[in-house]
């Protein structure tokens, strides 16, 4: 079972600003839910606390360091693995941070604008990384920002 992450970021790499998302784009909620629906998502807190609907047929194990006991991610993810379970990172940025060395598939959305924020994605580098899927959007009256879906595997 291969550990996937969903991310949308801006050209600055910016991912949220106030807990919130600083952008609109419909066509990248569809997609999100796409990627994972009937997964468990491995998601921070704070990022958990900043989604305002319930995101149905997934399971949520939500991370924090509030808890005393220390998440150990490998275990984790050998656990869910075991299971049989199809797992996803979705955020935010210490989560991602956190585990990208555990992921083999990374789906990404490039919106094409820069944006102001105070949440950024984590430096990470994609020449190790295979490009198996993009396809590039124009703005429309729907979605302001030009934008791509892309797929990474390792």
């Amino acid at each position: 079972m291969k550990i996937s992450m969903i991310a949308a970021i801006t050209n600055n790499k910016v991912i949220g600003i106030k807990n919130n998302i600083p952008w609109k784009l419909k066509k990248d909620m569809i997609w999100f839910k796409k990627k994972t629906i009937n997964k468990y998502i491995i998601i921070g807190r704070k990022t958990s606390e900043s989604i305002k609907k319930k995101l149905k047929k997934r399971k949520k194990i939500i991370i924090s360091k509030k808890k005393k006991k220390k998440i150990k991610f490998k275990k984790l993810f050998n656990n869910l693995k075991k299971k049989k379970k199809k797992i996803i990172i979705i955020g935010g940025r210490k989560i991602y941070k956190k585990t990208f060395k555990y992921i083999k598939i990374l789906y990404l959305t490039k919106i094409n604008i820069n944006l102001p924020g105070d949440i950024f994605f984590p430096n990470i580098n994609l020449k190790n990384w295979k490009l198996v899927y993009s396809k590039y959007y124009k703005p429309c009256k729907i979605n302001f920002y030009s934008y791509s879906f892309n797929i990474y595997t390792m």
